[in-house]
């Protein structure tokens, strides 16, 4: 199956701003909790066109990130077609192999697919995720010392560039994976998958 997506991801979880997983560090409190969210702006699954689709990658886990074995949990959106939604289950499952089979492959308890309607705004360094009542997140960009974004580069992280932010709610309730922060951690920024 194959399949190239990208477009803008945005991570809103529980640590301190800004959220260690980066730099390759254990989350703050040992313990981090958070929602993926992912606007696809182009691509295809074996000639299904994804562009415009929106998932949720929803997850929790202890010690650093590289280290798996996370709780999870992804939202499709009700708005996308059956066949994106299979395409998008067959890639973030990582039946589809390539990059997203090395995030697929850091679960180890997944909850389910889910479906709701996700909206996914970002605008003016403002970001806000819902997916009806199963996930909700908000976030904005920190601002660096001249102005503009706060980029990390060579990241140890699924992106390797990243823009910090500081998150203002993450909060998830599907199958069994339940959490409600009031933020801290945010990292946005391009992404491209390939299998």
């Amino acid at each position: 199956m194959a399949y190239e997506i990208s477009g803008t991801s945005t991570e809103l979880c529980s640590c301190n701003a800004p959220c260690p997983c980066a730099f390759g560090q254990e989350p703050t409190g040992g313990k981090c909790a958070g929602i993926f969210a992912f606007d696809i702006q182009g691509g295809t699954c074996d000639g299904v066109s994804l562009a415009g689709t929106k998932a949720i990658f929803a997850a929790s886990f202890k010690g650093a990130w590289t280290g798996g074995n996370f709780t999870a949990a992804l939202i499709l959106d009700t708005n996308d077609s059956d066949d994106q939604r299979k395409a998008l289950t067959s890639i973030f499952s990582g039946e589809a192999g390539g990059d997203a089979a090395n995030l697929a492959a850091l679960v180890g308890d997944m909850k389910g697919v889910f479906t709701a309607p996700i909206d996914y705004k970002k605008t003016n360094g403002k970001v806000t995720v819902t997916a009806g009542k199963l996930a909700e997140g908000a976030g904005e960009l920190l601002q660096g010392q001249a102005g503009g974004a706060i980029v990390v580069s060579n990241a140890m992280y699924p992106l390797p560039e990243v823009h910090a932010g500081k998150a203002t709610r993450s909060m998830v309730d599907a199958g069994g994976l339940s959490f409600d922060n009031p933020g801290s951690g945010m990292w946005t920024g391009p992404f491209v998958l390939k299998g």
